[in-house]
């Protein structure tokens, strides 16, 4: 199945997230090197007399402490709203289903991935809404008829009961027993189903 085209305007912000990132990078080597370079033409001299290290060495050896430096913390700046969704996720995996994230981002790949996300707990949140009526209605289904059960055969064991009555509470407890019958084979029913989909 083909992808649907994206509007221009998606377009357009999915290359700017692309463009972002080389930018981040060049500006990252840029800054790095350009402070290296200045710390090497002011103290240079006193490493490479005192301490026998080339400039080029301490240039190099300062560009990757810098530009390291830069990175770690421009990456925790870019890494933020995925910080967020996988602590809204970890929420998620403890049953909290309330939970919701800001679907505003410069990029849209976050964006699209918050969306994503909050409508999986909205259907989260609906099924477990029909699961506790589901197995309300059950309890509430099975509680009449075995009630019935109970109070029938408390019944039967009267020595004083005609064999009409005896008859037709034996009738009643079969009935309640068969419609528990018919509950259970339900719920078995819908278990597959619900297995198979």
């Amino acid at each position: 199945m083909k992808k649907p085209k994206l509007p221009v305007w998606k377009t357009k912000k999915r290359l700017s997230f692309h463009f972002y990132f080389i930018f981040f990078v060049v500006v990252t080597i840029c800054v790095s090197v350009g402070i290296a370079l200045g710390f090497s033409t002011l103290f240079g001299d006193f490493f490479e007399t005192t301490l026998k290290i080339p400039n080029f060495v301490l240039l190099i050896i300062l560009s990757l402490i810098i530009g390291g430096v830069l990175s770690y913390f421009v990456g925790k700046f870019i890494l933020y709203p995925i910080k967020k969704i996988r602590n809204a996720m970890n929420e998620v995996s403890q049953g909290n289903f309330n939970v919701t994230i800001s679907e505003e981002s410069r990029f849209d790949e976050i964006e699209d991935i918050s969306h994503s996300f909050n409508l999986m707990t909205k259907e989260l949140r609906s099924i477990e809404v029909i699961q506790t009526d589901f197995i309300s209605n059950v309890s509430h289904e099975f509680k009449t008829p075995i009630t019935a059960v109970e109070g029938y055969t408390a019944m039967l064991a009267s020595d004083d009961l005609s064999k009409e009555e005896r008859a037709e509470y034996a009738y009643k407890v079969s009935y309640n027993l068969k419609r528990m019958t018919d509950l259970v084979n339900n719920i078995l029913l819908l278990s597959k189903i619900d297995n198979q989909a």
